[in-house]
C-alpha cells in the first residue's frame, strides 16, 4: 500500500526535506489526526520515503515545535511538551 503524496521535488532537495514537507502537509491538512499514534514504518509506507529520512524529518519537526513553544505561555508550553514527549515514546 503506497499512497505516496504528490509533492514537488527539486534535484537538490534531500529525502529528509521531502519527508519533512510530506509530514508537514499531512499534519496541516489533518490527514494525520491530532493525537494519532503512528510508527515510523507507517509514515514510511504512507509517504513512500524510507524510515531514516522520516526519523530525521520528525526530529526537525520537533525542533520547529520547540522554537514555537518559546512564544507560548509557560502552562501552554508545558502541556505541549508533555504531549510531544508522549508521542516520541510511542514512535520509539
Amino acid at each position: 500500500m503506497n499512497k505516496r503524496a504528490s509533492m514537488p521535488s527539486t534535484p537538490a532537495q534531500s529525502l529528509t526535506d521531502l519527508a519533512y514537507a510530506h509530514l508537514e502537509e499531512l499534519i496541516v491538512t489533518l490527514k494525520l489526526a491530532p493525537g494519532a499514534a503512528v510508527s515510523e514504518a507507517e509514515l514510511s509506507e504512507l509517504t513512500g520515503i524510507g524510515r531514516t529520512p522520516i526519523r530525521e524529518a520528525l526530529q526537525r519537526l520537533s525542533c520547529t515545535l520547540e522554537e514555537q513553544l518559546g512564544r507560548m505561555s509557560e502552562p501552554e508550553a508545558k502541556k505541549l511538551r508533555q504531549l510531544v514527549n508522549r508521542r516520541w515514546k510511542l514512535l520509539a
